[in-house]
This record gives C-alpha cells, sequence and structure tokens, in this order.
C-alpha cells in the first residue's frame, strides 16, 4: 500500500515539472546554505571534544590582579609540574610550549648544504602530555614517550616529508640543534578542530629556558590538567590556589582553570594564547547558527506555501477520488506521501551541493574542515529529521483541509479555502519577507560599517603601531620609561 502511494506520488511530481522543479531546487538551495553555515558552527562547538575525557581536562590560566580584567593563557612550569604531588584530585599534567616553526633534515644521508630546509612546528612537551591528551602514538617508542631527551615524534605527513618512503623510526635528524637527536615515534596528526596542534613534539628539557620555565616567578608556560571524574571544581581551583601561594607564585598572579572544550571559543580576552590555534568567538557562532535557522525557515515557509497553493488547485482530483472510494486517511497519506518525496529530493541535491561546495569554501577561508557522515550518524540523522519535519508540515496541512472539503462542492468548484488558512498562509509570507529583508539589510550595515572603519582618519598611522605583549605587571612602568628612551618612539 505504501508502495502505491510512492508510485502515484511520484508520477504526480513527475506530470508537474515546472512547479516540482522550483519546488524542489528552491528548498535545496535553502537546505544547502544551512547545512553549510551549520557545517562551520558544528566544527567550532565540536573543538577538543574527540579526547574521550574532554570534560575532564582543563587548562591552567593566570589572572595578573594587579590589572583589571587581565588574564594570561600561560602559566608557571614549577606549578605545573608540581600539581599531581599538590593537589590529590590531578590525575596528569602536563608542560606545553609552542615552538614555532623549526628546520628538520634527515642525518642518515649526505645531502648538499644548499639542499631544501624543510619546516616542522614544534611542540615541546613533557612525559604526562599522552596521559592528558588521546593523541595516538601509532608507531616507535609507545611505552615511554618523550622520556629520552632525544627521541622526537613526528606526524605521518611530516615523517614521510622528511624521510619519503624509508622508515624514519631511529633514524637520526638534525633538529633545534639536539645532540643525537632521532625519531622516536610516529604520533597522529591532531584533527582539525583541536586547539592543540603540532607537527613534531620535542621532549621538555629545563635546561633550554631555566630563568622561564623553572622559575616561580614567570610565567612562559602553557600548562594542562587532567582530573578526577569525581572532582570538586571549586575545591580543586582553590586547592591550586592554596598550593602556588605555599611555593612562591608571585603575589599579583592567581592560577585559573578554563575547560579544554571552552578553549577554542571562550579565549577572546586572554594575553599570551600561545597554544590555542584557530583562535574562534562564542557570540559570533551562536550569531551565525542562528543566521542559519532563519535561512531553513525561510525556505521551508517557502516550500510550505507553493505546497499549499498548489494542493488547492487538485481539489477535483480529491473529488474524483473521493467518488471512486478513496478515504479521508487514504486522501492525507497520498499528500504526505508527495511532499515526503519532495523534500527527500532536495535533500539529496542539498546533500550534493554540500559536498561541492566544501572543498571550495575551505580554500577560500584557508581552512581544512572536513565531516564524514558515515562516522558522524547523528548529524545525518539530524538533517533527514528536519527535513522529514518540513514534509510532513508541508504536506499535512493541504492534505486536512482539502480532504474534509464535501465532494459535491468539490466537483462543482464551489469551495472556498477558510479564512484561517488565509491568515496563516498571510502571516507565514510576511514572516519569510521580514527575515528575509533583516538580513540583507545586516550584511548592508555591516559591510558599511566595515568600509567606514578602515577609511576614518584615526589621527595616525597604523603601520607605525606595535603592540608589545609585557608579563610582569611589577615592573612594568620601569619597562615603558626605558622604552620611551628609545629612538623614534613618539609615545
Amino acid at each position: 500500500m505504501i508502495r502505491n502511494f510512492f508510485k502515484v506520488a511520484l508520477r504526480n511530481i513527475t506530470r508537474q515539472k515546472a512547479f516540482s522543479a522550483i519546488n524542489i531546487f528552491g528548498f535545496a538551495i535553502g537546505l544547502a546554505v544551512c547545512m553549510i553555515i551549520s557545517f562551520y558552527v558544528y566544527d567550532d562547538l565540536s573543538y577538543d571534544r574527540f579526547h574521550e575525557r574532554s570534560n575532564d581536562i582543563y587548562r591552567l590560566l593566570t589572572k595578573d590582579t594587579s590589572v583589571e580584567d587581565l588574564m594570561y593563557g600561560i602559566t608557571s612550569g614549577p606549578l605545573v609540574a608540581g600539581m599531581k604531588e599538590g593537589v590529590p584530585e590531578v590525575l596528569a599534567a602536563t608542560r606545553v610550549s609552542n615552538n614555532g616553526r623549526d628546520n628538520i633534515r634527515r642525518a642518515d644521508i649526505e645531502q648538499e648544504e644548499d639542499a631544501e630546509q624543510i619546516h616542522t612546528f614544534t611542540l615541546i612537551a613533557d612525559t604526562d602530555f599522552f596521559d592528558v591528551f588521546d593523541f595516538k602514538i601509532l608507531a616507535g617508542n609507545s611505552e615511554t614517550p618523550l622520556k629520552d631527551p632525544n627521541g622526537i615524534y613526528l606526524t605521518p605527513e611530516k615523517a614521510e616529508h622528511v624521510f619519503g618512503d624509508d622508515d624514519p623510526i631511529g633514524k637520526p635528524v638534525d633538529f633545534m640543534e639536539i645532540d643525537g637527536a632521532y625519531v622516536a615515534g610516529i604520533v597522529e596528526q591532531p584533527p582539525t578542530n583541536s586547539s592543540v596542534f603540532y607537527e613534531c613534539i620535542v621532549p621538555f628539557r629545563l635546561d633550554w629556558n631555566p630563568i622561564w620555565w623553572d622559575s616561580w616567578r614567570n610565567v612562559a608556560l602553557t600548562g594542562y590538567v587532567l582530573l578526577s571524574p569525581d572532582a570538586d571544581l571549586p575545591s580543586v581551583k582553590q586547592k591550586i590556589i592554596d598550593y602556588a601561594a605555599d611555593n612562591g607564585f608571585a603575589a599579583i598572579w592567581q592560577p585559573q582553570l578554563q575547560k579544554l572544550v571552552n578553549v577554542h571559543l571562550d579565549s577572546g580576552n586572554l594575553r599570551f594564547d600561545t597554544m590555542n590555534f584557530g583562535k574562534g568567538d562564542r557570540s559570533k557562532v551562536i550569531s551565525t547558527g542562528i543566521i542559519a535557522l532563519f535561512v531553513l525557515f525561510i525556505a521551508s515557509i517557502n516550500f510550505i506555501n507553493l505546497s499549499s497553493a498548489r494542493a488547492a488547485k487538485r481539489a477535483k482530483e480529491v473529488g474524483m477520488r473521493k467518488i471512486i472510494g478513496s478515504g479521508r486517511k487514504d486522501l492525507i497519506l497520498q499528500f504526505l506521501g508527495e511532499s515526503l518525496l519532495i523534500t527527500y529530493f532536495a535533500m539529496i541535491i542539498a546533500l550534493a551541493i554540500f559536498e561541492i561546495s566544501i572543498p571550495h569554501l575551505n580554500e577560500f577561508m584557508h581552512q581544512q574542515t572536513s565531516i564524514d557522515l558515515i562516522r558522524n550518524p547523528h548529524i545525518f540523522l539530524a538533517i533527514l529529521g528536519a527535513v522529514t519535519l518540513v514534509g510532513l508540515l508541508a504536506g499535512f496541512y493541504p492534505a486536512l483541509i482539502i480532504s474534509g472539503f464535501k465532494t459535491l462542492s468539490v466537483l462543482k468548484g464551489s469551495f472556498h479555502t477558510s479564512k484561517s488558512g488565509k491568515i496563516l498562509r498571510r502571516i507565514l509570507v510576511v514572516g519569510q519577507f521580514t527575515i528575509s529583508i533583516s538580513l540583507i539589510s545586516a550584511v548592508f550595515i555591516v559591510k558599511s560599517q566595515i568600509d567606514y572603519l578602515n577609511n576614518i582618519d584615526i589621527g595616525y598611522n597604523r603601520e607605525n603601531v606595535v603592540d608589545l605583549p609585557f608579563q610582569n605587571g611589577e615592573h612594568l612602568q620601569a619597562y615603558q620609561e626605558k622604552v620611551r628612551q628609545l629612538p623614534g618612539i613618539e609615545s
């Protein structure tokens, strides 16, 4: 029976080619735009959630109490190192430093002096790094990672870049002036939605920078801690503050905790946020998500209105079906079947547009965001659910109204749609145009504001202004006086 409904529905769709094409492609384009926007919103919201215990991982921040609302994304090295002993709820703690880009080359074969230098983005991390995070070691030493000060870890892509098809494990490299440096292992590439990024991980060594890395009086490293699942967060925060104070942490500084899953979107006010790659903004993500919902709403209303208008013209067909024995339930199912079939066709086209558009948008926005609907079935189910809901709404309302008309009135052409139905359609149309005009107006307003800010005379040359971050509030005044004495400094 259901098969028969869909056969008849498909026949009606193909018979009304122009209407079907407008309805299908109109809804498909709106749905595709909504999916593309939602895709980037979802990517921002999913940052760092791939770690199995992401909700128990925290980043250590430093609040500068000498300046209002000043927070650093770095902390003291000894504070992180002593955390497991000083705070029982801390299961693992790792010190991490962003070393930027370094040159690396293989040392097991002779190379020309002017051979191409291969750049790698390097993190310096201590032995708890793989206890805090879920990054997998794919090959090499996975038993005691980062314990050998000479053993480095490369991502598969970087290892292939350096060694080609040769096995890199155990091979010597010229890297960061480390005597006897060699490849100890291959570590998986961080996902694109990770705030922690690397191409190479090097064991932590205090002798590289003891003044900054091994001093309670300086903050120069990023610290991450893994807390026990039953840890009481306010209590842990206070224990960390007390532990820092007891060990000589500068009086103007106060340790703070930031949940790892909040690092990407909630770090806009942080200074020295050196370990937050691809920093986002929660308010912008929320605004973008609302726009996606508005686009879906406009496309859905347009689809429902077109379906309702077309259904009213099929009243005589409904009357004939009633004469030959079709019941109201049969008619409702018929309209629902046609509506759902159209929306599913639109969904297939929207998915095709989505898959084609994402690589080009990534290139345009200099991103590497990707999504696999097979590995993320909940996303596909959400899309399917939204499409099904629109299809049911678009088919159910006209089916319910038209199937209730008296057969004789329909055949005579003397039926009229209800006043409430007309009012509802008008409300939907007005709402659709209101949102459309609002979004278009917002685009022009934002563009005009950006143009104004880019062209306004602010009284100085932006190119001659330099931002010098300063992380020790105790000596800020003296530092300012020294800088003012430099030649070429006006203010």
